[in-house]
């Protein structure tokens, strides 16, 4: 026997309707785009049962690349100096590097993270989350994917920031490791850059 408690709620012409209490998966931002070799990849938002694939990726990131990974991570004020350490811990291989799946979330009215999956394949080999502030109407942003796949971090900013226009920010923002490689594609992207002690650098964005 299958039981179903449904109802049906009516508005008026003149009423406003209440939006759902929680958001739907935002599938329009999936999108498909070409490799260098000629092949196909889908960038999406993330589902539920990408957990274990991510927590794969990081677990091969962190045997192979020795904390040669880029990873733009817990992007905040420069303000902070707390949350600078912790962005600046998460960029060498230990405990705390797994604190980025185990803070990612699937309330997309808080929180955008897209995955990068071959075409007609699970492995996931790449991902960018964005941290919406509705008050403020600004994202924080982080980029995580083996540097062998390093190409594809152009497409995970042009999405973030397709995102973020999306979703009416005004700014997104972020800090990482210097790199000149990831410092030119800011740059290209109309980001302001501030570098910040350790070797950490802030960059952000305005959406218009």
């Amino acid at each position: 026997m299958i039981a179903v408690d449904a109802r049906v709620v009516l508005y008026g012409a003149n009423e406003a309707v209440v939006p759902p209490a929680i958001t739907p998966y935002p599938g329009h931002y999936r999108q498909r785009f070409e490799l260098p070799d000629g092949s196909f990849a889908v960038i999406r938002p993330i589902l539920p049962q990408d957990h274990k694939k991510v927590l794969d990726m990081f677990r091969e990131m962190k045997t192979h690349t020795r904390g040669s990974f880029e990873k733009l991570k817990d992007a905040v004020s420069p303000a902070d100096a707390d949350l600078l350490r912790r962005a600046e811990h998460s960029l060498a291989p230990s405990p705390h590097f797994f604190d980025f799946i185990d803070t990612l979330s699937l309330d997309y009215e808080k929180e955008i993270s897209l995955v990068v999956v071959p075409e007609g394949q699970t492995e996931i080999f790449g991902i960018a989350r964005l941290t919406l502030d509705r008050k403020s109407s600004t994202g924080s942003f982080a980029v995580a994917f083996p540097s062998l796949y390093r190409y594809i971090r152009s497409t995970l900013l042009h999405s973030l920031i397709a995102v973020a226009k999306s979703e009416k920010l005004k700014s997104i923002n972020s800090v990482f490791a210097k790199d000149a490689h990831i410092l030119r594609l800011a740059e290209e992207l109309n980001f302001e850059i501030k570098s910040l002690d350790n070797g950490l650098v802030y960059i952000e964005k305005v959406i218009s």
